[in-house]
């Protein structure tokens, strides 16, 4: 009995001078795997923005969507439209909706590059007619994506 308290006894002491928790030696495991599970949780974390215009990813999220994604979490963005009217410049030098439709494009994805952002998926409406799809057509296409990515 006295062998079996004084070994328990120095068990602790040695946990306790290994991992902060006091514990005995499985509990200086158990602490281990769950830091690495920890770790890998975090890489199967998901997460999906889903928004309306090129810029809003940036303006509104850009610092959560970096946080987690430089956390390891996978980030994923759905856009609406490619923000073919969004033209802030003077009228007379305004590309027409195609091509600002492109430029927009190529902006959301180099910053999306920047945000680590993993995917980008194009609902493919235009800029300013969103209210005139059918709901359900829209709720189809996002389910989709939620489904494919399950954030």
């Amino acid at each position: 009995m006295l062998l079996t308290h004084f070994l328990r006894t120095f068990t602790d002491g040695i946990g306790a001078i290994f991992n902060y928790t006091n514990g005995n030696v499985q509990d200086q495991k158990d602490l281990r795997l769950a830091e690495e599970e920890g770790k890998n949780m975090a890489n199967q974390l998901k997460l999906m923005c889903i928004l309306a215009h090129p810029d809003d990813e940036s303006l509104g999220n850009g610092g959560i969507l970096a946080k987690y994604a430089a956390e390891g979490v996978e980030t994923y963005l759905v856009t609406a439209t490619r923000g073919e009217r969004g033209w802030f410049g003077v009228e007379s030098e305004y590309p027409g909706l195609e091509a600002l439709g492109k430029i927009r494009e190529a902006e959301l994805l180099a910053a999306a590059g920047v945000l680590g952002i993993r995917r980008v998926d194009f609902l493919d409406y235009l800029d300013g007619d969103l209210d005139q799809a059918h709901p359900a057509e829209v709720i189809a296409k996002i389910v989709g994506h939620v489904r494919r990515v399950k954030p």
